[in-house]
């Protein structure tokens, strides 16, 4: 029940992404739907149940062989290459120095460890995401 959840929802997503010209990524479509399943209580906790068991199989089972593949599939000149370009450095950078600067002055705020927090939540920021983050992140 919860595969063909997921499958419905992530059709939904195409079929909108679709319908907007492609505006955005159909995982960003898929996303919203279940922020909105969860925040407006659409689907019965059985039912968010069932999908959440399903991610949790397809996590245990399906990372590792995805993230392998990926690794033998992906052209690393021209990886290397997009990752040089000053642009991307100036992004990477930039959100990097926010992140820790904000997250330094908010602990101390929150009475956290000032340190910690910071550098925790810049390499959680900035950390190598899996697959989703390269769902996003490509080009067309």
């Amino acid at each position: 029940m919860g595969l063909t959840m997921i499958f419905v929802l992530f059709s939904l997503s195409g079929l909108l992404n679709k319908l907007l010209w492609g505006y955005l990524e159909s995982l960003v479509y898929f996303i919203l739907f279940l922020i909105l399943i969860r925040v407006f209580n659409l689907l019965s906790q059985e039912n968010q149940s069932h999908i959440s068991q399903a991610g949790q199989v397809i996590s245990k089972n399906f990372t590792t062989p995805i993230l392998a593949g990926l690794g033998m599939t992906v052209k690393w000149q021209q990886l290397m290459g997009g990752i040089k370009q000053i642009p991307v450095l100036t992004m990477v950078l930039t959100v990097l120095l926010v992140v820790v600067l904000v997250s330094f002055v908010l602990a101390k705020a929150f009475g956290f460890y000032s340190f910690e927090t910071s550098l925790t939540a810049g390499l959680g920021a900035l950390s190598v995401g899996g697959t989703g983050h390269l769902g996003i992140m490509s080009n067309k």
